[in-house]
């Protein structure tokens, strides 16, 4: 990954966050191809950063562009499974960006019908769930991503036989309800 010219490593697992207006580019060094997700949201703050890259601003306390090994981080036990917080901080163009990763165990499930404010995006890394937002019930598997809006009721419940693990993504803005 480069990232206004920096060269970044990054591999399964990782998480990486452009930031507005840093150039970047991503190559495949591995034998196999590879696959990742990309999740662009945009917020009335795009329209107001100044044209530049953000290592340049050096904004204190926002996040600059970043490479995550999200793998490497420690998780802590929860009664269903375990969850790993990723990163949470304010950027140039969100209020704040949250991530975590949560490991359902078999047959466990998050609390029912939970409600957030904010746009979250989740892509679920291994197992097999079934996802109930707003009364309708969705099964996924590895590699699905789904997205909520803000204030939607969901419940996570593992179906599988082996632990489920997801990435959420979530960002806040100003237009987000409080």
């Amino acid at each position: 990954m480069s990232i206004n010219g920096q060269k970044h490593r990054a591999g399964p697992g990782y998480l990486i966050f452009l930031a507005s207006n840093d150039a970047h580019n991503l190559q495949n060094t591995g034998k196999t191809p590879a696959t990742y997700y990309v999740i662009d949201f945009n917020t009335d703050r795009v329209h107001t950063v100044a044209d530049k890259p953000t290592d340049e601003q050096a904004v204190p306390g926002m996040l600059p562009s970043t490479v995550i090994d999200c793998d490497s981080l420690p998780a802590t036990a929860t009664p269903t499974g375990s969850r790993v917080s990723v990163l949470s901080s304010p950027t140039l163009t969100f209020l704040r960006l949250d991530s975590h990763i949560t490991t359902l165990n078999v047959g466990q499930s998050t609390q029912s019908n939970m409600i957030d404010s904010g746009d979250e995006v989740a892509v679920l890394k291994s197992g097999q769930v079934e996802v109930t937002v707003n009364g309708v019930a969705s099964r996924m598997n590895e590699g699905s991503m789904l997205y909520w809006a803000p204030n939607d009721k969901r419940t996570i419940r593992n179906i599988g036989t082996k632990p489920a693990v997801y990435q959420v993504v979530k960002v806040t803005s100003e237009k987000t309800p409080k």
